[in-house]
């Protein structure tokens, strides 16, 4: 299947909803999984693995495309948490964006956890660390998946 170009997507998602999926994995002790973002939206900010859902690919094809991209494990999908909407992501002045993230609890198959460019660095949280990409946080405190740092 061929992918849009880079300027035809940069097109269509400034007029469109774009569809994500986006992962909480827990470690045996019931951190969750974080990467900090070297990319826009609110780069330099903590957010849950995860990201867009491309033409023709279900949500698990999806999850398991970004879990191996974005860090290098296999994993299998468990539980619908909930959605997750970004109404106004600010790529840049003249790109703004709408997305709606379907969130799944995920268990680690294979593989550890590495960052690959879009991250400078993870951690198995246990609170919601200060700088967290907004809605992603807000995610985390509505359905009580880790509270707020004190």
């Amino acid at each position: 299947m061929t992918w849009l170009s880079d300027e035809d997507y940069q097109f269509i998602y400034t007029r469109v909803v774009r569809l994500c999926v986006d992962l909480v994995i827990k470690n045996e002790a019931g951190a969750i999984l974080l990467t900090k973002r070297t990319i826009p939206p609110q780069s330099g900010t903590w957010h849950l693995p995860g990201g867009g859902v491309r033409f023709g690919e279900t949500i698990d094809q999806a999850a398991a495309r970004l879990a191996t991209q974005e860090l290098g494990i296999t994993l299998r999908l468990d539980t619908l948490l909930g959605i997750c909407e970004m109404p106004g992501e600010v790529m840049n002045e003249n790109d703004i964006r709408h997305s709606v993230s379907v969130v799944y609890q995920a268990t680690i198959v294979s593989g550890t956890p590495t960052v690959n460019t879009e991250a400078s660095s993870l951690s198995f949280c246990t609170t919601i660390p200060a700088e967290i990409y907004r809605e992603h946080g807000q995610f985390l405190r509505t359905h009580h998946l880790l509270p707020d740092a004190s």
